[in-house]
């Protein structure tokens, strides 16, 4: 539903910015505009007129291409950042309906398999975090958009508990699984140690946190989430193609 009023607007700014220029440009002498078609080399009004209608439409067309272009190679994030963002995204989301689906079924062995499977997301998702985290360190991002104080703060606050949130998560979880007696061995080749010993009502305790800490990284996600669409749709400033490989 946002398209079309857009759309009008941007007709209205165009007819607006047509009609200012061609009565700025009643009185522009000829050599003023230089083209290569004879109608254009006329010295009559009419030609004068055409001459702005052509003018008013060449600044049209590129103030659009500058609302929509993309972000300046400097301006974007490298390949490397791109990989881990959606990568950790992926695996975020799976980890996240896969704990929530499997948290209902009955003993089985299905259920059995999801949670290795949930454990094994898990791990990946901590060893990703940790070298996304390495990796940003040591490549300074991009600047931040235009944008009010306000608005670049709560980013840099949702970042920083995005990155708390991607260790707290699957350590609680790991801790978890040691405290209940099921070591973690990462997909089925390389056993984990238990960094805590085995106990039930530690178990139960870290079992609360692991669940009350992944819905809090849930909705801090989707905190991001409607706010990279704030800026793609309603502002748009292009902070979505920052994230995205740049076209060639």
């Amino acid at each position: 539903m946002t398209g079309f009023p857009f759309r009008a607007a941007t007709l209205v700014c165009r007819a607006s910015a047509w009609l200012i220029f061609v009565m700025q440009c009643g009185h522009a002498r000829d050599r003023q505009f230089k083209f290569s078609e004879p109608w254009h080399q006329a010295t009559s009004t009419a030609g004068r007129w055409r001459r702005c209608i052509v003018k008013v439409s060449m600044k049209s067309n590129s103030m659009q291409e500058k609302n929509y272009a993309s972000p300046a190679e400097s301006d974007r994030y490298g390949l490397v950042a791109i990989a881990f963002h959606w990568l950790l995204a992926l695996a975020i989301v799976c980890a996240f309906l896969l704990g929530h689906y499997m948290s209902d079924l009955p003993l089985s062995m299905t259920r059995l398999k999801l949670f290795s499977w949930h454990k094994w997301l898990g791990v990946t998702i901590l060893a990703l975090s940790a070298l996304r985290l390495l990796w940003r360190l040591s490549h300074r991002p991009p600047v931040d958009l235009p944008m009010p104080a306000w608005q670049a703060r709560a980013a840099h606050l949702t970042h920083g508990l995005l990155y708390l949130l991607f260790f707290a998560v699957p350590l609680a979880g790991w801790a978890y699984s040691s405290a209940a007696g099921f070591p973690i061995v990462w997909f089925g080749v390389l056993p984990l140690p238990d960094f805590v010993p085995v106990d039930k009502a530690l178990a139960a305790s870290l079992k609360e946190a692991h669940e009350l800490l992944a819905n809090g990284l849930a909705l801090v996600v989707l905190l991001h989430l409607a706010a990279a669409l704030q800026h793609q749709f309603l502002n748009r400033d292009g902070l979505l193609q920052r994230m995205l490989p740049a076209r060639r």
